[in-house]
């Protein structure tokens, strides 16, 4: 079996069944056995749990598993640990893949047949599907280039710098790179845990290859886990830069190891986007649907958290939005906790009219 599709499913069910009938009949390889989909279902507590046994009776290439509440990240490592398929890929349970994108993936891959090997980790362009809007997403990596050596560093640098690599689904992974992995069972992460994903990937991978090609479909889904505000979201990417902070110190080294005096600023960019995390855990509680005592308390514990004292004066990367720098500038001023709270009243305020007029 030459592929695997990893699926982590929690609270799906508005969602699951067109996305897994559409890469079913959107992609030749699920029908001709040549792909296997692996729903990992953690803990869900609508009717996701059912719908997944109901597609892995429909379709032959679907398997479920239950796995409890065990977060996305751990999820994510079952699905690997129970995959076939020589090549992993990943997609979330309200995206899909363009018609023919693993066919695509499948050449690609057929293509290195004149190098020693395949690359360990290949990526690939994708389209972000908001409203009626579509973004194509493109790198500035050579096509079908086979980077080695010194030449990911091209790769590490853009980790540090940004968040187009941060996700699992713009990736297809060789199978062999992923033996010896840590499980990591008791970490439970929704929050940074594709960030943290995606560095062991790239940190393992002595070759990886760029497909500029379109081939998966993103849904810029605000309703998600990752859309939603959480009082467990601070803590988790806590969790999740503190341990990226491992690989940014190897990749630094190694750098400065390969070319002695050259300057390397990786920490540099990681705390800018450190910056960038209190900001979108400020900006995600004052715009949350959550009543106006609860955003007051969420709030002060954001600013109370020694993540936030720590890194929410920093710098923000110069890529970040417009929202991002206008909510950024009422963090650093005078009674900035005060201002917020108005923020967010008149966005409730606002987003009840709208719901009344929508009835």
């Amino acid at each position: 079996m030459k592929f695997s599709v990893i699926v982590p499913v929690y609270n799906a069910d508005n969602t699951l069944c067109s996305a897994i009938s559409g890469l079913i009949d959107g992609q030749k390889c699920c029908s001709n056995g040549n792909c296997e989909v692996l729903l990992i279902e953690n803990g869900s507590t609508d009717r996701t749990a059912a719908l997944c046994d109901e597609l892995a009776k429909k379709f032959e290439a679907v398997t479920a598993f239950h796995e409890g509440p065990t977060g996305a990240y751990a999820a994510r490592r079952i699905g690997m640990t129970k995959a076939k398929g020589d090549w992993l890929l990943f997609m979330d349970a309200d995206d899909c893949y363009v018609p023919g994108g693993i066919e695509k993936l499948s050449d690609f891959i057929d293509s290195f047949a004149e190098y020693e090997s395949a690359p360990d980790l290949i990526l690939y362009d994708w389209e972000k599907i908001q409203s009626r809007n579509t973004t194509v997403r493109h790198y500035l990596y050579e096509n079908k280039k086979l980077y080695e050596g010194k030449e990911l560093e091209a790769f590490y640098s853009l980790m540090c710098d940004g968040d187009s690599l941060n996700a699992l689904w713009n990736k297809c992974v060789k199978r062999s790179l992923i033996q010896g992995m840590d499980n990591k069972p008791e970490v439970f992460l929704n929050h940074g845990e594709d960030l943290l994903q995606t560095a062991e990937l790239i940190d393992r991978a002595r070759s990886i290859a760029y497909l500029s090609e379109t081939v998966y479909k993103y849904n810029n889904n605000d309703s998600g886990i990752t859309g939603t505000y959480s009082d467990a979201f601070l803590t988790e990417q806590e969790y999740a830069w503190s341990e990226f902070d491992g690989y940014v110190e190897q990749w630094e080294k190694a750098v400065l190891d390969s070319i002695p005096g050259e300057m390397c600023n990786y920490k540099e960019l990681v705390v800018r986007r450190k910056a960038l995390t209190c900001v979108i855990a400020v900006k995600t509680l004052i715009f949350s649907s959550l009543r106006g005592k609860e955003k007051a308390a969420g709030l002060a514990d954001i600013m109370e958290s020694d993540f936030y004292k720590k890194y929410a004066s920093f710098s923000l990367p110069e890529w970040v939005s417009e929202e991002d720098m206008f909510i950024r500038g009422i963090m650093d001023g005078n009674d900035a906790q005060k201002k917020l709270l108005a923020l967010a009243f008149k966005s409730g305020i606002k987003s009840w009219i709208k719901g009344r007029i929508r009835k």
